[in-house]
């Protein structure tokens, strides 16, 4: 299995290649009617949108490297619905992010000790399988994570890295996301690790520049202090 450091090797960064990989759309009735009625998507839309949003990466001024393969346009496509503009500026605020920010989003690498321990912990992981509607379950487990060892960039690291390598299924593009989260073991340790500028830093990140359609959040076993907090 490719690591997401190696699978960056391997994809065109190219903003403007010579050409571009064919696509064909795959998936099952089920997804081809939901992004017909929820996203608009059909032959004619997409084809269009993704020659638009090439052409577009190809004449900006201040990106140098992006990825213009179909699965990863589409993320940015499919969240706004196939508008131009707004897929754009999502991307635009995606990349800034990463070079504002790159200890949080760069070298996501799973042969890294520490966050291979932090993914063999349990604390984060997709559902093999998915809800009745089609829709990814990510699972987190916050008592999961050894606050003592491991910092925040590190949590936010392996949340990017799963995210990275979910956002390409294109099921989950059209039908969308769930988190969920087990707080039965969530302790003070947890929240000592963030600092005010961590945070604010954070939001600034997660505002616009998820290419995902996130449909529920789910916290669970909510210790009583955090209630309190709350």
């Amino acid at each position: 299995m490719l690591t997401l450091g190696e699978m960056t090797d391997k994809i065109d960064l190219s903003k403007a290649p010579e050409s571009y990989a064919p696509y064909t759309f795959n998936l099952s009735d089920k997804f081809k009617i939901m992004a017909q009625d929820e996203l608009r998507e059909d032959d004619d839309m997409r084809d269009n949108a993704l020659k638009q949003f090439r052409e577009w990466i190809a004449k900006h001024p201040l990106i140098r490297k992006c990825r213009t393969d179909a699965p990863f346009l589409l993320r940015f496509l499919r969240t706004k619905k196939f508008s131009i503009p707004a897929a754009t500026e999502m991307l635009e605020k995606y990349l800034t992010i990463r070079q504002v920010y790159p200890h949080w989003f760069f070298k996501l690498d799973i042969n890294d000790p520490d966050l291979e321990a932090i993914i063999d912990s349990g604390y984060l992981y997709p559902l093999p399988q998915r809800d009745e509607h089609g829709r990814k379950i990510i699972f987190s487990n916050a008592g999961k994570f050894d606050t003592s060892r491991f910092t925040s960039a590190q949590l936010i690291k392996i949340h990017s890295m799963v995210l990275e390598a979910l956002q390409d299924e294109e099921e989950s593009q059209i039908s969308g996301y769930i988190h969920v989260t087990d707080d039965s073991e969530l302790n003070i340790g947890f929240l000592g690790i963030w600092s005010f500028t961590d945070i604010r830093n954070l939001a600034h990140c997660v505002q616009n520049s998820l290419p995902m359609r996130q449909k529920e959040n789910h916290f669970v076993n909510l210790p009583s202090f955090a209630n309190k907090l709350s």
